[in-house]
This record gives C-alpha cells, structure tokens and sequence, in this order.
C-alpha cells in the first residue's frame, strides 16, 4: 500500500508541474466560487487547523511557469507543525533591457527582477492555533535612459514590499454554537522612491518618496450554528484596523537645495462579514451558498507643508480630510457532485458581484470648501468549474478553470468565454496535488 502511495505521489507531482499558480487557497474553493474547503484552506488556518487531522504528514503542492506553491504539516504526539511557502523562482528574478532610438533622441529601459514570496509557520497545541507569516518582493527597480546630443536624463523607480504578521486563533463551544475568535497583528512596509536627474542648460535632480508603512490589528470570529433539517449554517465577521505612517520627507531638490515635507496620516476600517448556507439535497449533491458584503472606510488627513530651501523653511497650512466609504457585496453558489464516492468528485460555482456603492467626502478645512460624490461600480459574474480525483484513499488532484467572466464596467460592456480547450487549458487552469498519511 505504501508503494502504491509513493507512485501516485511520483505520477501526481510530474503533472502538477504543468498546471498554474496561485496562492495558498485550493483549487476546490475557487471551482465552487468559495462556498466549497478543503484541507488546503484548512491546514495553516488558526481556527480550522484540527480538522485535518493527519496520522502522521499532510502535504500539498502546486507548480507553474515561474511559481512554486509548497505546504507541509506534522502531527507529532501532542503538538502539529506547519510550513507553506508560495514564490517565483526563476523568470520572476530575470532582469530586462530594451533600447529604442526615435527622432535621435535614445531611450534604453532596464527593469530588474519583480520576485515575489510568500513563507508561513504554524502550530497548533491544544485548542490553539498559532501563525507566523512573511510575504516578501525583494527590491524591483525601472531605469528609463534618454540622450540627445546636449541633454541625458535618467529616471530611477526604486520598489520594495513587506508584510509580516502573527496571527491566533481557537475554537469555543457553547449551547450548541461553535464560536472561532481569532485575532492577527501585522506591519507593512512599503518602499516606493523615484530619482530623476538631467543634465544640460536647466539640470535636474530630484527624488519623490511615495512609499508608506502600515501597522494593521484584526480582530474577528466564525460561528457555527446547530444543522437542522439537513440544513448546516455558519457566519463570518472579520474587522481590520489599519494605521499609515509616511514618510517626512515626501521630495527633495539636491539643484535647489530644497526638500518638501507633508504631514499626512491615514487611518481605515475593513469590516468584513459573510454568511454560508450548506445543504445536501441528495445524498451524492452538495449545494451551498454564500453572501458577502464587506465595507472599507478610509480616512486620509493632509496637514502643513514646508519647503525648506538652503535652511530656510516656509510652511503653508493644510487641513483637509479625505474621506471614503465602500460597500461591495458578492454572492456566490457552488456545487458539489460526488461522480464516484471517494475517488472523483465535480466542482463547480458562479458569483456576482452586485454593484459596489463609493461615497466620497474632501473637507478643505483650511479653505472652508467640502466636496461629496457618490458612485456605482460594475456587475461582474464569473463561471468556475474543476474536479477532484483521488490516485488512493487520501491522495489526490484537484483543479479548476474560468469559464466565463462579465462585467459591465465600461459604456462598452465586456464579455469572456472559455470557448475551446486550448483556450481554457493555456489562460486559467491550475491544479493542486495532496497527499495525507
């Protein structure tokens, strides 16, 4: 029996390596529009962590082009260990130059490599579930050359981004409800400087600095309510408090001697609840569905500005606030059909997103003057459709393609169809590959 597993786990891992990439969210959540886990979704999940429940390792992968996507998880005597990790590997480090002559002026690009990495741990003691998190994208960087005969500027893009988080979790049970705290703090850290010198008759040498840093606080709880008449249902509220910190000075003039400080601030709320209905209306049919409507609220204040040349700072004042408010509700239906119990199941899901609401507030305090507006987004849809297909008990394949896709977000409404394999199989197909012992 053993034998057998480790073939399949040969075979299934040879062919995961043609499918796409994505994150550590599987193929069976996205086929049925996220109303359908697996313990992909469940194994680095500080409330749902307990629900894998491996004898001894559950593991996972998935491969693309440029992208690896690789989760592990031991289940030691009283204690459960888990790694994922999700990043490009090659051409997302691959550096890129291009020269273009025109009208004698010669511009030439250099872009350097864009990777980007996502790395978790995670344990699970008691009724606890820890996790640490880190996604990183390296320092990326756009150099834009151009000369002339008398004049070379030179445009320098500087990136960097980083998100590091601790996160907790557990689950309480009272009077037939299920409850799941969880909390999370993060910071993030996020690099974005361009230079520009040029030379000639008027030179020019400035540096703008349009990065920021954000300390975020979750806080938030699943509930699961008692099944009645073959009826489960489950609710999710999940709150986000984000905190911005920008940078003191926002450009700087070495021609000039010259630097420009604003005082900004930003603060937002992320409230996120959802409800998921799940039913069996046969016994081989899984049927659920889902409603989300999360809503942001953003404030942003621009306070003084000073202009300090050769020592000498002027301050102009400022007060404005800007805010925003954005509500954006989804619903989602996905389907479940057992073709062959415990060896190959049907995946499928539809979603619409209903037309978002933006409401928009700028308070110029220091000038008296308000301005509000109030705006629609789109209606999108999309069709999902994916199976699973188990080698032996407990290793198996899973996957998912778009089949269609709309959205009104334009006077020219726009549509896409999967409309032959080739499409299909060359733009949206991914697949998973687990193995649990």
């Amino acid at each position: 029996m053993k034998k057998m597993k480790l073939a399949a786990f040969c075979a299934a891992l040879m062919f995961t390596t043609a499918g796409a990439g994505f994150a550590q969210v599987s193929n069976t959540y996205t086929a049925t529009a996220g109303t359908f886990k697996t313990d992909v979704d469940n194994f680095m999940d500080v409330n749902d962590w307990n629900t894998v429940k491996p004898k001894n390792i559950f593991g996972y992968t998935g491969f693309a082009h440029n992208n690896i996507d690789l989760g592990l998880a031991k289940q030691f005597k009283n204690f459960y260990a888990g790694v994922y990790f999700n990043g490009n590997l090659w051409s997302g480090n691959i550096a890129t130059e291009s020269t273009v002559d025109t009208n004698s002026v010669e511009t030439h690009n250099f872009t350097s490599g864009t990777s980007s990495n996502n790395v978790s741990l995670f344990a699970g003691v008691g009724n606890w579930g820890f996790k640490g998190e880190l996604v990183y994208q390296p320092n990326s960087s756009l150099t834009t050359e151009s000369n002339t005969s008398n004049t070379t500027s030179k445009t320098d893009s500087q990136y960097y981004y980083m998100n590091t988080s601790l996160s907790a979790g557990t689950n309480i049970t009272a009077k037939g409800i299920t409850f799941k705290p969880h909390a999370s703090l993060g910071v993030i850290v996020n690099s974005n400087k361009t230079t520009t010198k040029t030379s000639g008759t008027a030179p020019v040498d400035t540096t703008a600095d349009s990065g920021y840093s954000q300390i975020y606080i979750g806080l938030g709880s699943g509930f699961v309510f008692p099944e009645k008449y073959n009826i489960k249902q489950s609710a999710l509220f999940d709150t986000s408090f984000y905190f911005s910190i920008y940078p003191s000075e926002s450009a700087t003039n070495n021609v000039t001697n010259s630097s420009t400080a604003v005082v900004r601030s930003g603060n937002y709320i992320i409230l996120s609840p959802s409800y998921l209905v799940q039913t069996k209306p046969v016994e081989k049919l899984g049927l659920n569905a889902k409603v989300s409507a999360p809503i942001t609220f953003k404030n942003t204040h621009q306070g003084d500005t000073t202009v300090t040349t050769n020592g000498t700072s002027v301050t102009t004042a400022g007060n404005t606030d800007y805010n925003d408010i954005t509500f954006k509700p989804t619903v989602a239906l996905g389907l479940q059909y057992t073709a062959v119990p415990d060896k190959f199941i049907v995946n499928s899901g539809f979603s619409v997103t209903i037309p978002s609401f933006e409401y928009t507030n700028t308070n110029d305090k220091e000038a008296g003057t308000q301005d509000q507006s109030w705006a629609y987004g789109s209606v999108t849809t999309a069709a999902t459709f994916g199976f699973q297909y188990f080698f032996v008990k407990d290793i198996g394949i899973s996957t998912t393609m778009n089949l269609f896709s709309y959205s009104n977000a334009s006077s020219s409404q726009t549509s896409e169809i999967s409309t032959s394999l080739s499409t299909i199989w060359s733009s949206s197909v991914s697949f998973d590959f687990t193995i649990k012992l």
